[in-house]
């Protein structure tokens, strides 16, 4: 068995607009016309400009809802959070037309900044909400290595505590340990919980 990365691309068909537009006008030969395909091709095309990956392009959270940070200056929620405005647009069959529903929204969105930092503002300002699930699938990146990683969970202890082993330093350190002996970084945060 070979495993191959590259995504596949699977042909379902044409879809007709006239046999959309049959549809739309409510000829009674075209009430069983699958409109789902016409409806979905035509969203695709209307997610492909604030969909774009040149600079200034959206962020995508759920299905066709679309978030600036240049648009207007993000709202401070707090606790490691901000509200960045948007909308949602989608495609409708309606009698004798396709319409296109645009709504504004807004959503939140994690501060920019130290994770340690936001955990403890978060903690602060959250009367008591679960840390675990404030983290989970952040998207982090490392300054010393440079790594983008997903968190996947909390640990329940800090970097004081967890010890691993790590032959490059003769044996069994703390995370605290190692970054002090291996990288020469100072670990600021070393009560804080271990994202991993």
């Amino acid at each position: 068995m070979v495993c191959n990365s590259k995504p596949v691309h699977l042909f379902h068909g044409t879809s007709s607009f006239t046999y959309a537009y049959r549809y739309l006008v409510g000829h009674a030969e075209y009430r069983n016309f699958d409109i789902l395909p016409v409806i979905s091709a035509l969203n695709l095309v209307l997610s492909a400009h604030p969909n774009r990956t040149q600079p200034g392009a959206g962020v995508m959270v759920g299905r066709n809802r679309y978030f600036f940070p240049s648009a207007s200056p993000p709202y401070s929620l707090g606790a490691g959070l901000e509200a960045w405005r948007g909308f949602y647009s989608s495609v409708r069959p309606s009698f004798n037309q396709l319409m296109v529903n645009v709504n504004v929204c807004a959503t939140a969105f994690y501060t920019e900044g130290n994770l340690a930092e936001a955990m403890n503002a978060f903690e602060q300002a959250s009367f008591g909400a679960r840390m675990s699930v404030f983290v989970q699938r952040v998207r982090v990146k490392t300054d010393h290595l440079g790594h983008q990683k997903t968190v996947k969970r909390l640990a329940k202890v800090n970097a004081k505590q967890h010890k691993f082993e790590a032959q490059e330093l003769g044996g069994i350190v703390t995370v605290e340990e190692y970054f002090r002996r291996s990288t020469l970084l100072l670990f600021a945060y070393s009560s804080s919980k271990l994202a991993f």
